[in-house]
């Protein structure tokens, strides 16, 4: 069944072929969901690295927070998941928002997961430094310091710090760890993130 209208704007074709994926297979219950922007989406080994679990893939390029915010329903609490991890801000900064605005919209997607999924546990994926966007590195890094006051607010929220994996000991970002266009991480990167996610995801309560 299409998606009536392209309502979901420039997403229409990825959220259709969420749907068709669902129809061909719908995903269990109890999951562990992932969503976010372009990096979730090209994270296409996901599924073999954490090979534990039952994973859901539901990035959309280009995205920033407040898409997820205003999807949720059908990106995540359709599935009704009992983890979600999201990954989104660099094209909020990308466009101009504030490390502040963003950390707004990460609370409301905290607050709108756990209205409809009290019990959810959501891990926030650190947002990396990437070598493309220099720029921003400072807002990078206040965006980081505000959404770890966000995620002490409550037990079930949490940071997955990645950042060090990435960097140098300089404290720039790896080159390695990331595709030609500087933005986007490489095979290296996603094997940081794999060990970083896996290593969350040992610790939370059963």
């Amino acid at each position: 069944m299409a998606i009536a209208g392209g309502k979901y704007g420039p997403w229409t074709a990825e959220f259709e072929a969420f749907q068709a994926a669902d129809e061909r297979q719908r995903p269990a219950e109890g999951g562990i969901l992932f969503t976010g922007s372009s990096s979730i989406r090209l994270w296409h080994s996901l599924a073999r690295d954490l090979p534990r679990h039952a994973v859901i893939n539901r990035g959309f390029g280009g995205s920033r927070v407040i898409d997820s915010v205003e999807h949720v329903e059908l990106l995540v609490l359709q599935y009704r998941p009992r983890v979600v991890v999201l990954y989104a801000g660099g094209n909020d900064l990308a466009h101009g928002m504030t490390a502040e605005a963003i950390a707004n919209d990460v609370d409301a997607f905290f607050q709108r997961v756990h209205s409809a999924l009290p019990n959810a546990q959501v891990g926030l994926i650190q947002h990396a430094l990437q070598p493309a966007r220099r720029p921003l590195w400072p807002a990078v890094r206040e965006l980081t310091r505000l959404e770890r006051i966000l995620v002490a607010q409550d037990a079930r929220r949490h940071f997955i710090s990645v950042g060090a994996p990435l960097e140098n000991p300089n404290g720039e970002p790896d080159e390695d760890c990331f595709v030609s266009d500087k933005i986007h991480l490489s095979r290296k990167g996603y094997a940081a993130w794999t060990l970083a996610v896996n290593a969350w995801l040992d610790q939370l309560p059963v």
